[in-house]
């Protein structure tokens, strides 16, 4: 723009008129506006034109796998982008977000019968992976290297439960065993656990209620809902150690990962709402806790020079015989709370 305005120079030298250089400086930022635009614009195009072709392999690929073989039931977590030790709410919202990607009406013309194809799958694999014990039974068999129609044929024949089990087959409920604790109590997911008997009758009128707090959990990501037949005899170890279960039914909120551990009060209302929003509160307190608190782990080798031969700080020292007694948890729960204040 300054060359254009300097063109407008006259012959003895002279500025050209006030307005006219200004017409020109306008006219002159309109043109690199208006490239950058076209540029922004063809840049936004082929975004759009590489997204729509990856999009299409996407679909492409997918309704080839679902002629292959028997689609998203046989390979669930693939299908859904997951790996194996994903949470419930994991699940879900994977299958929220590519049913909407794929859902045909969000294809039309050439791609729909390739959609169609696609959005199968993902509703074959939540099928499989959205009722929790159904996907413990898929882990156990054909997620193991077994197959999937042994799988298939022992969840129809109900190998995979007690006559015992009161949850088995709930939507928003996964029944715990040993060998799931070790699997799906990981990382920092928070669970709400009831241990119960069947034998025991307040177990069984509390069903509904449990059945209805599961509910009201159901799309909150702070919480997954688990229950734990203490009967049988696998299940033992954890009802005795890591719940310190004296009466049924128990509820109790936990985290494996930071040792965070919360019994709700036997006392009190047990009603779904009491229920979802003690866990609500309690499982926000404990993310702030998960970032803000700080706990050294000692040992017999570290005790000395990080907590005796330090002269500037006074140390508050908690004495366990290890994080798997309920009373320790607790203990190391206010432990967390005291340093994060």
């Amino acid at each position: 723009s300054l060359d254009a305005v300097e063109n407008l120079r006259s012959e003895d030298g002279s500025a050209p008129a006030e307005g006219a250089a200004a017409d020109i400086v306008v006219d002159a930022v309109a043109d690199v506006v208006e490239t950058a635009a076209e540029g922004e614009a063809a840049a936004l195009s082929a975004a759009a034109a590489a997204a729509a072709a990856a999009h299409e392999a996407e679909l492409r690929r997918r309704a080839a796998l679902a002629e292959e073989d028997e689609g998203g039931a046989v390979r669930p977590y693939e299908t859904l982008e997951l790996h194996q030790n994903c949470s419930q709410s994991d699940i879900k919202r994977a299958y929220k977000r590519l049913a909407l990607r794929f859902h045909p009406d969000k294809n039309g013309g050439a791609l729909a019968e390739l959609a169609h194809l696609a959005f199968q799958q993902v509703v074959a694999a939540f099928e499989v992976l959205g009722t929790p014990d159904k996907r413990a039974a898929f882990d156990e068999v054909a997620g193991s290297g077994g197959a999937f129609a042994d799988f298939e044929a022992r969840w129809e024949n109900a190998e995979f439960s007690w006559d015992s089990d009161l949850y088995k087959g709930a939507r928003d409920i996964t029944t715990l065993t040993e060998r799931l604790w070790e699997r799906r109590l990981i990382g920092d997911t928070i669970w709400l656990v009831k241990a119960y008997a069947a034998w025991c009758p307040a177990c069984k009128s509390h069903m509904p209620k449990f059945v209805s707090t599961a509910a009201l959990l159901r799309d909150e990501a702070e919480v997954e809902v688990g229950a734990i037949n203490c009967e049988r005899p696998e299940n033992k170890r954890i009802c005795a150690d890591w719940l310190a279960v004296a009466s049924y039914p128990t509820l109790v909120l936990l985290n494996r990962q930071y040792g965070t551990f919360a019994r709700y009060p036997s006392d009190t209302d047990n009603g779904a709402a009491a229920v979802h929003t003690w866990a609500l509160e309690t499982a926000r307190e404990w993310r702030r806790l998960f970032v803000r608190a700080h706990i050294v782990q000692l040992n017999a080798t570290s005790f000395g020079e990080t907590v005796l031969d330090d002269d500037k700080r006074a140390w508050v020292v908690l004495f366990t015989d290890g994080l798997v007694c309920a009373p320790c948890r607790i203990a190391r729960t206010n432990a967390m709370r005291l340093s994060a204040s």
